[in-house]
């Protein structure tokens, strides 16, 4: 029998193929069906793509102990500095600290870089044997693009079996489900909130959580940590659930930031009326969408680029977005469409309480249980506060089901890996042996203090270490350090087009500057310390902030002090702020305060142009003044690079207007000349006309 397979899904194909030699082998048919030599060969190459993408993620697997290993659970290395992906709840369990296995069959120290309860995410960071070692890394694939039916590998640490050699088990399923939605624990549901989650049946267990789950290019789609378990043995039954490997890209800033995150909220509560209506039942008039014109009774049409039809819908995707990041809302008022911009508020998460004793090793035999007993015990295993939890001030009033086919199983689970009491009149289990027991509850863990920094100098370590990959994206430290300065002539225009004037330019790297207009009579000089201005023949020497006031001078200044070799020292502090957006992409935004008290932000890619969060091709994206409350002031975006001899040098961006950044006056370099030698004329003071 021979085939032709069309379609953009070979995994297809491979199905088709091994059903027909299925039923070549097993059916009464067998001497009639035959399996050519090109479905075996088919079978064969997808059998091999399967392994090679094993073999090529294998060593990112993390095994995840605390100290005494008694307990674990999975993660997945996302960077070749020893960065990687879990659940919070696994974290929490162990602490700030432990033991990372990997499958070389070595352990390493880990610490918490910072960690999500909201959304049971933590990032760790493995400590290599010495500063520079490189770790083998998975990339974050762009989860948008799992479909139902996609094949899906789960790798992870179930059970401890990794404990001795430290090697991952792997199971292989397909997705069930895509934008599921799982309520959290707590008041309100919102600590371990599951929103717009990937449902499969790939096998994940206790000690699984934190783990990868991968496609068939070794890439990651989601980080597992939900299960809905049998209520005997507490083992899979088909049903798990991933957080988006795009949820995670969007939380890699506030987790490097060692935050403890804070979900977003719009401050306003909808219910579902008609048939895909949602409407706005009650608002707080102090929020930024109210005062955007949000009112009682408008009818949401978009959210952050998704129309809505349901309460569930937009439930699921306002839970993956952390706080404070500005988003589009589109709403129906009256018969009239309308639209603004406005960041998240954050939701009000309970105050911690007091730690309590880290877990114990399993009893080596099963003791007899009194059942009320094992329900406090349960109770007790919830988030930290979870009893005092606020609900989510947007909480939505949903007359829809959870987006899930878990019905019973999601009822009686406590949190993603909470041990289930036996029912009376259920069969007892065999005595399991004597094992370490893995982390199965959710211990209080240390003090979480939500959206604040934990630790200011993994902080700026961090931030240092994102410039230091932005300077690599330019050529690195040192191709730059042979450039003196670049010549450029800039082309100014609005944004339909017209042009308003030309520039030409010389733009030191140790700070100098210098402009000048061809259509018009005006010039400026920067010497590092003072500026002088000429317009219409005058000279003036701007005092104070006003200095900077020109925005395409400040980014000058700005990219200078960035390639320099002791940026660190230029600055009293540069802080790591966490995710924002800039040209519509996912961004860090990065704090830099001057001696002076001056402070400017920057804002750089964490996906590379490709969209995965793995390959490090960190880009600058926009640049701007910032106020005493970090209010951007005249930003300036950076959009295209310009290859010379080696180097990435900026040749074209906009100055822009707003969160949805409104293009105010575009830059485009017309000339572009690298400096080996300054022009000894190149910074000379303008004089007045006499």
């Amino acid at each position: 029998m021979s085939i032709t397979w069309r379609g953009s899904r070979p995994w297809l194909a491979a199905f088709a193929a091994v059903l027909i030699l299925s039923l070549s082998i097993f059916s009464p048919l067998r001497a009639t069906a035959q399996v050519s030599d090109d479905d075996l060969a088919k079978v064969r190459a997808v059998e091999a793509a399967r392994i090679a993408a094993i073999e090529k993620v294998y060593h990112t697997v993390v095994a995840i102990y605390p100290h005494n290993k008694q307990g674990g659970g999975s993660g997945v290395i996302f960077d070749p500095a020893g960065y990687a992906l879990t659940n919070f709840h696994v974290t929490q369990g162990a602490g700030l600290t432990g033991v990372a296995g990997l499958a070389d069959g070595k352990l390493y120290p880990w610490h918490l870089v910072g960690h999500d309860p909201g959304g049971d995410l933590a990032i760790i960071k493995l400590d290599g044997p010495t500063p520079d070692h490189q770790f083998q890394y998975a990339q974050l694939a762009d989860s948008e693009t799992v479909r139902v039916g996609d094949f899906a590998m789960a790798m992870g640490n179930p059970f401890l079996l990794a404990v001795e050699d430290q090697t991952p088990t792997i199971t292989l399923g397909i997705v069930s489900g895509v934008k599921r939605y799982q309520p959290g624990t707590g008041a309100g549901g919102k600590m371990l909130e599951y929103g717009n989650c990937i449902q499969i049946d790939s096998s994940i267990n206790p000690g699984n959580s934190g783990g990868p789950l991968f496609n068939m290019q070794g890439q990651v789609i989601g980080i597992n940590g939900r299960g809905s378990f049998e209520e005997r043995g507490r083992v899979n039954v088909g049903v798990g659930y991933a957080i988006s490997a795009n949820q995670c890209k969007m939380f890699i800033p506030e987790l490097l930031a060692t935050k403890t995150c804070e979900h977003g909220t719009l401050d306003a509560v909808f219910a579902r009326r008609g048939d895909n209506e949602v409407v706005c039942e009650s608002i707080n008039l102090d929020s930024p969408l109210a005062k955007a014109g949000f009112e009682l009774g408008d009818r949401l049409v978009k959210f952050n680029g998704q129309v809505i039809r349901t309460t569930n819908e937009f439930t699921s995707l306002i839970a993956t977005l952390p706080a404070h990041l500005p988003v589009e809302v589109v709403w129906n008022h009256d018969g009239k469409e309308k639209s603004a911009w406005v960041r998240l508020s954050a939701i009000t998460y309970p105050k911690p309480k007091a730690p309590p004793a880290r877990p114990q090793p399993a009893p080596k035999q099963p003791e007899k249980k009194d059942e009320k007993k094992d329900e406090k015990k349960e109770e007790k295993a919830q988030p930290q506060g979870a009893d005092d939890a606020t609900p989510r001030a947007a909480e939505e009033k949903s007359d829809d089901k959870p987006a899930d086919d878990a019905k019973e199983d999601d009822k009686e689970e406590k949190s993603p890996e909470a041990p289930d009491a036996p029912k009376p009149d259920a069969p007892k289990p065999d005595a399991p042996k004597a094992q370490p027991k893995p982390l199965i509850a959710l211990p209080q863990g240390n003090a979480m203090e939500f959206g604040k920094i934990r630790d200011a100098k993994m902080n700026e370590r961090e931030a240092l270490r994102i410039i230091e990959q932005y300077v690599a994206y330019m050529g690195g430290r040192e191709a730059l350090s042979k450039v003196k300065g670049i010549r450029s002539k800039w082309v100014v225009s609005k944004a339909d087009g017209e042009v308003v004037d030309e520039i030409t330019s010389i733009s030191a790297t140790d700070g100098r500057d210098a402009t000048r207009s061809l259509k018009k009579d005006t010039s400026s000089v920067w010497d590092g310390q003072t500026q002088w201005r000429r317009v219409d023949g005058k000279v003036t020497q701007p005092k104070g902030d006003d200095a900077l006031a020109d925005p395409g001078l400040a980014m000058d200044l700005f990219i200078a002090s960035l390639v320099s070799e002791n940026t660190k020292d230029q600055y009293k502090r540069i802080v790591l702020q966490g995710t924002d957006k800039a040209q519509g992409q996912f961004a860090y935004r990065i704090l830099f305060e001057n001696k002076a008290g001056k402070r400017f932000i920057a804002w750089f890619s964490v996906l590379d142009e490709a969209g995965f969060a793995g390959d490090f091709e960190t880009r600058l994206l926009k640049t701007a003044f910032a106020d005493d409350k970090d209010q951007q002031q005249g930003p300036g975006l950076v959009r295209t690079h310009r290859t010379m001899d080696g180097l990435k040098i900026v040749d074209g961006g906009a100055f822009v207007d707003g969160l949805e950044e409104k293009v105010m006056l575009k830059y485009t370099a017309a000339e572009l000349e690298l400096l080996h030698e300054l022009p000894a004329d190149a910074f000379v003071i303008p004089q007045e006309e006499k």
